[in-house]
């Protein structure tokens, strides 16, 4: 019986991973709509802070909060909740960096669905000048996890899942947040903002519900994490 347990806890996890890995339909239409509204429309495609709060995105008297995501509507509730309960929003200055392929939907969503007090600033990977040295950092990194999910994957048999032991790491080794480029970036958040000394980092699957935030020093802290990584 604990055998049978085992293993059908090791066949969720595999079909979790497999769920996991396609978007949903819903999801998939608002990124493609706001894609093309963000080449239709001008509204969509305006700046982002308007010119008159871009000297905010490196004020350190502001309250600076960080997301790495490549979800619209998750990206949309973390900061409508954040502003909602903070007790000086227009203090709040939001950085949303994302991938290639939802920089155009995420862009056009904050350029027609804009907050009257905080600033909101949507950036791309594509448009930072990485270093060398963060370059091949990230790409090896997800290089060794897309090798390791290819291995597993391939090679997973079904029989496989019946038996204890070493597959329960093949199957973690499969999890999307070990492939997630967001995910790694978070270790490089000071070559993100070299300006910023102080920050907030916030995962997309949160909602915040009192002002209570309290502000860490991204210096010394994260350069000794991205030591010991």
């Amino acid at each position: 019986m604990e055998q049978k347990v085992q293993s059908a806890k090791k066949r969720e996890l595999m079909y979790w991973y497999l769920a996991s890995r396609g978007v949903p339909k819903s999801l998939h239409c608002l990124c493609l709509k706001l894609a093309e509204e963000y080449a239709v429309n001008a509204m969509a495609r305006s700046c982002l802070p308007p010119p008159e709060h871009v000297s905010r995105l490196a004020d350190t008297s502001f309250n600076h909060i960080v997301l790495l995501t490549d979800n619209v509507l998750a990206a949309s509730v973390v900061i409508s909740s954040t502003v909602e309960n903070a007790a000086n929003p227009e203090k709040l200055v939001f950085h949303i960096v994302t991938d290639k392929k939802t920089y155009s939907p995420m862009h056009a969503w904050f350029a027609t669905n804009r907050l009257k007090s905080a600033v909101v600033e949507v950036k791309g990977l594509h448009q930072y000048d990485w270093s060398q040295e963060v370059n091949v950092g990230v790409k090896q990194m997800l290089e060794i996890h897309h090798l390791i999910c290819s291995h597993y994957y391939n090679n997973l048999k079904e029989n496989d899942l019946e038996y204890g032991g070493e597959h329960q790491n093949f199957l973690e080794a499969l999890s999307p947040s070990c492939l997630s480029l967001m995910n790694h970036l978070r270790i490089y958040i000071p070559e993100l903002f070299p300006e910023l000394n102080k920050i907030v980092f916030l995962d997309d699957d949160v909602v915040v519900q009192h002002d209570n935030i309290i502000f860490v020093d991204i210096g010394s802290q994260w350069e000794n994490r991205w030591c010991r990584r």
